[in-house]
């Protein structure tokens, strides 16, 4: 979850510990088992938040600009991919996902399309977590 700055379009650290969901894909590896189960700050059999060291977060309140947006496709098989997606596609993808309320459909659109078009977008297929990260490392 990334709240949007509404007069400037800018992504806003919440400062807060990501969660996971679990279980995990079999195809882990025990390094980052083992990573996982370092930084474990709370945890069901549903999800488990990571507890980030200072540097590996953005603080609470600080803001950057969106310069990408990833769609995630994890697939049983086949070949990893990152590949530049279309902005109706993301915008789709930012429907589904979004849960703003107190606010006209038409507004909610508006404000997604102008997520969808500050950044760069892209579809991640990737069988491995391992697989997908080394997708990723070539944008960043």
């Amino acid at each position: 979850m990334l709240p949007i700055r509404d007069d400037e379009g800018l992504g806003l650290s919440l400062g807060v510990a990501p969660r996971l969901r679990l279980p995990l894909p079999a195809n882990v590896t025990a390094d980052f088992r083992a990573f996982l189960k370092d930084r474990s700050v709370l945890e069901n059999d549903y999800g488990q938040f990571v507890g980030l060291k200072s540097g590996e977060i953005a603080s609470f309140g600080s803001v950057a600009p969106i310069a990408a947006i990833v769609l995630l496709d994890r697939i049983e098989h086949g070949t990893p991919a990152l590949e530049k997606t279309g902005k109706s596609e993301v915008l789709r993808d930012l429907m589904k996902r979004n849960f703003t309320q107190g606010i006209d459909a038409e507004a909610k659109v508006r404000r997604l399309l102008q997520i969808a078009k500050s950044g760069i977008c892209y579809r991640l297929r990737y069988v491995t977590c391992d697989s997908g990260l080394a997708l990723l490392r070539e944008i960043s």
